[in-house]
């Protein structure tokens, strides 16, 4: 298991590289687990789990200026020891009271190893395709040149080049995961992914263009059973996109409910 977790780790550093953009960022991670890792995919204590996000950025600030809403679900399928997760996730995130609207759809595949004839280690390779699209509204937009002394008028030139509406394109993702349970009290967790493999380019404008950047992922945590009706769940993530570095630390607690049901 150490030489195993040792060629992971050099794994997970090879993710590290720096390479221009920002994607979304939930500070619940690990609520949104196929926008952290597409080896999360399938891995699920039970016939399938749907996760939902919302979040409103800056709402103090501006009326609406960052909405994102988020939504996933996904299972596994037994084969033998292992398992195949397959999975779906759906994204929106609006800028500005939707002058700028990001929607991306997600496919995820991943599979599941056994490391060991009791199933307590496992590594997870996942893979996330799919399309996103982003979209301009135009009639919201205001330029200098529309400034008439007094107010906007929308009626005048902006003055600018031509600004397109929507720019789709296709993007890919990979993850691995190391699982391993220690004991029954300890579940323990390490993972890395990386998003945007082939840097799609986009542009709003005519004759300018810019890659996405890739995006990198590290990220582990563990679930400690402190009492028979108390888990402890701390967690950690690090991503890097271009020149945006990011760090997050997070705790949950659970509480085990009868029939098999966990309250976080």
């Amino acid at each position: 298991m150490k030489r195993i977790y040792a060629i992971f780790f050099m794994l997970i550093g090879a993710f590290t590289i720096t390479t221009s953009a920002q994607d979304v960022q939930f500070s619940q991670f690990y609520n949104s687990p196929l926008t952290l890792n597409p080896a999360l995919t399938g891995k699920v204590g039970g016939m399938f789990r749907v996760a939902l996000n919302y979040r409103n950025q800056w709402f103090n600030v501006a009326d609406k200026p960052y909405i994102t809403y988020s939504g996933s679900i996904d299972a596994p399928i037994p084969v033998r020891k292992d398992a195949i997760g397959i999975g779906v996730q759906i994204m929106n995130d609006q800028t500005n009271n939707g002058v700028y609207n990001h929607t991306q759809f997600m496919l995820n595949l991943a599979y599941h190893k056994a490391l060991d004839k009791k199933g307590k280690h496992s590594l997870s390779l996942g893979f996330q395709a799919g399309y996103y699209f982003r979209d301009l509204n135009r009639n919201n937009l205001r330029f200098f040149n529309q400034f008439d002394g007094t107010d906007f008028n929308q009626s005048l030139p902006t003055g600018e080049a031509e600004i397109g509406k929507r720019s789709s394109n296709f993007d890919m993702g990979v993850g691995l995961l190391m699982n391993s349970h220690f004991g029954k009290k300890i579940n323990f967790y390490v993972g890395g992914s990386m998003y945007h493999i082939i840097q799609p380019k986009e542009s709003f404008l005519d004759g300018s263009e810019f890659e996405l950047r890739r995006k990198y992922i590290a990220h582990g945590g563990l679930e400690y059973q402190v009492h028979k009706v108390l888990r402890l769940l701390p967690s950690v993530i690090y991503l890097n996109q271009a020149k945006y570095n990011q760090l997050n630390l997070g705790l949950s607690l659970g509480f085990d409910m009868t029939n098999g049901v966990t309250l976080y």
